[in-house]
């Protein structure tokens, strides 16, 4: 119920970002297979750093919100699908990997620590000190005919961020692949002249202000017609869940953030060292809760 990540390093006057997948690391701690596709609870973040550090920490999260829990669920069913059309279509239905899963990044920095790590997630996100790795690979989507007849590409996918060379951004496509809102929704009636409205007060010669008031404010929508949260200038980025500042009266070296849900498992950690000549070393605990998933407090995305 506890992990523990040692030997965490920011150097002097640098920023430390490192990602945690909450599956992968029950998989292996536990022996057994968590799916990603799991909103996890966490009660607690705990760093233990020494007495004169400097610092500024944020724990991120994919963003709570309707959008992610859509946009997952939207991109694993096609990805599903894409996967199930090709293995009927080939009889190969007893060759299928027998721990299949849906696996994301969160943000650029995310891929960018994959694709230089190889490809490899056991590299790009932190594993509880002392334990031993298996196979945890991204899943990768299919596009043929892409940007010209013939060409088929691979590619990773990511929550938040525009779609490149080596990944697809996810709500970016989420937000391709649904209509709009109408706007202004409903329309107005064409006669205004019996209104219920117009007959419960009796206003005079203001009524045409009224009606005014009544028609045309607030007709638009509360929010960006196009563009989800998520997508490319509207916050494209992971969620802050909680900071704190680390700081030579810290008492006993001992930093705790807040715990609450993390869509997929996912949890970004920054940490920011103001120190210019010395480097912030640190251990970082994260407390999980007990529950009736296999042993923890966590329920599928579909259900986000």
């Amino acid at each position: 119920m506890t992990l523990t990540f040692d030997d965490l390093t920011a150097v002097a006057g640098g920023t430390l970002n490192e990602y945690i997948d909450l599956s992968q690391i029950a998989s292996i701690i536990n022996r057994r297979f968590y799916r990603q596709g799991l909103n996890w609870a966490v009660a607690g973040f705990k760093i233990l750093s020494a007495p004169a550090s400097q610092a500024f920490v944020t724990v991120s999260k994919l963003q709570n919100t309707w959008v992610t829990s859509g946009t997952w669920e939207k991109s694993m069913r096609h990805w599903l699908a894409q996967q199930n059309e090709a293995i009927e279509a080939a009889g190969a239905q007893s060759a299928t990997a027998a721990f299949r899963d849906f696996k994301i990044l969160m943000d650029n920095q995310h891929v960018i620590k994959y694709n230089s790590a190889g490809s490899n997630l056991n590299l790009t996100n932190l594993i509880p000190t002392g334990y031993l790795t298996g196979e945890w690979e991204a899943s990768q989507i299919v596009i043929p005919n892409d940007g010209a007849p013939g060409v088929t590409n691979e590619y990773v996918l990511k929550m938040y961020g525009p779609s490149d060379a080596t990944a697809k951004g996810m709500v970016e496509g989420y937000i391709r692949s649904r209509s709009v809102p109408q706007t202004p929704d409903p329309a107005t009636p064409a006669a205004t002249d019996t209104s219920w409205l117009a007959e419960m007060i009796n206003v005079g010669d203001s009524e045409d202000s009224v009606l005014v008031n009544a028609q045309y404010n607030n007709r638009q929508l509360p929010y960006d017609q196009d563009d989800y949260p998520g997508a490319a200038g509207n916050f494209a980025a992971v969620q802050t869940h909680d900071m704190e500042y680390i700081t030579p009266t810290t008492i006993g070296g001992t930093t705790r953030l807040k715990g609450g849900n993390f869509p997929c498992g996912l949890i970004k950690i920054t940490a920011v060292n103001f120190d210019s000549e010395e480097s912030l070393d640190f251990t970082l605990q994260v407390d999980l809760v007990p529950g009736h998933h296999r042993g923890y407090l966590a329920e599928t995305m579909v259900e986000m």
